[in-house]
């Protein structure tokens, strides 16, 4: 095993690392990250933002919103955590959570944590999930990943990961909600999340090798993280098909939008209310088919097709705030 530390809190950096070190850069051996983010929301690759996050709120509070590129559902991850990534290139056939997850379990038994494997993808203290994991393959190597609570702010992580109630039907896989913990329950008072870190880390990588990134990796692995996993369209474009019903109070009167969206873009828009408008609902819907499902596309769209206005009292941004509720934003 050769320890590589990424030197980096941005999540779609350590995920890059993850896949430069998997896909381009052979160390000999198996690599290890231990790595913590900012407070950010990770999506599980098959999953749909809108059933699993309170966008709004995640952007108003400026929390990132990144989409992995292993399965599983939706975890907050803050510096009151972390993460570990084992970057396999002499991988087992098929997918095996136990060959990477039981160096955890020991060393976290040794500190004197009840952890447990619950044979799933999870690992238990108590009876309540502290880590989540989740795998994937690329360039013929395996990547497995997984989540620590230690201190997280769990009261955001709840208000975060649960989503504003609407009628909304999507092909996405939706997050089981399990009953969480942190890791310093389990410790002595005065651990702190940066000491639990480098106490779990001496015991995963007694004796590995250490490899620091130069300049070159560096550029490469920014580079990764800007193609691949950065930006509105890796987030909401690689979502699954979704359709949206949405009814609001506008100022000219009420207004009922119902959307279908595939690739984080606008197929359909049916509008009815009992508003007043100088044309036609096809017009909004013509306006805004192909377009993406971002408040300020949306909006644009609008004001191209010359709707600002086009509705009794309602402007274009209001529209758009209405079709797009707050989410969707870079």
């Amino acid at each position: 095993m050769i320890l590589v530390d990424s030197g980096s809190c941005d999540a779609c950096e350590n995920f890059a690392l993850e896949a430069y070190l998997a896909g381009e850069r052979d160390l000999g051996d198996a690599a290890l990250m231990l790595w913590q983010t900012e407070p950010t929301l990770m999506l599980g690759r098959y999953q749909d933002a809108r059933l699993e996050i309170d966008l709004a709120r995640a952007q108003a509070e400026g929390v990132a919103v990144v989409r992995r590129p292993s399965g599983g559902g939706t975890i907050y991850t803050d510096r009151g955590g972390w993460q570990f990534s084992v970057i396999d290139r002499a991988p087992d056939a098929g997918i095996r959570f136990d060959k990477y997850i039981a160096p955890v379990v020991e060393a976290l038994r040794a500190m004197g944590v009840p952890a447990a494997f619950n044979g799933r993808n999870d690992l238990v203290a108590g009876g309540r999930k502290f880590s989540g994991n989740a795998q994937y393959r690329i360039a013929g190597a395996a990547v497995h990943h997984g989540s620590l609570l230690f201190s997280t702010d769990l009261s955001r992580m709840e208000a975060l990961t649960t989503p504003p109630r609407e009628k909304l039907r999507s092909k996405g896989i939706r997050s089981v909600r399990d009953r969480v913990v942190n890791l310093c329950q389990f410790m002595a008072p005065d651990m702190t999340a940066e000491a639990f870190g480098r106490e779990l880390l001496l015991r995963l990588a007694a004796g590995c090798a250490h490899y620091a990134l130069d300049d070159a990796d560096r550029a490469r692995v920014r580079a990764i993280a800007s193609q691949r996993f950065s930006g509105w369209a890796r987030v909401f474009g690689d979502a699954p098909p979704f359709e949206l019903e949405r009814t609001a109070k506008l100022a000219g009167g009420w207004a009922t939008f119902r959307l279908d969206v595939r690739r984080g873009r606008i197929a359909r828009c049916d509008v009815s209310g009992d508003f007043f408008a100088t044309v036609g609902a096809d017009a909004i819907d013509a306006a805004l088919r192909g377009c993406p499902y971002r408040e300020a596309d949306v909006c644009d769209a609008l004001v191209r097709a010359g709707l600002d206005g086009a509705i009794y009292r309602v402007g274009a941004a209001e529209l758009a705030r209405a079709i797009v509720p707050g989410n969707g934003a870079e």
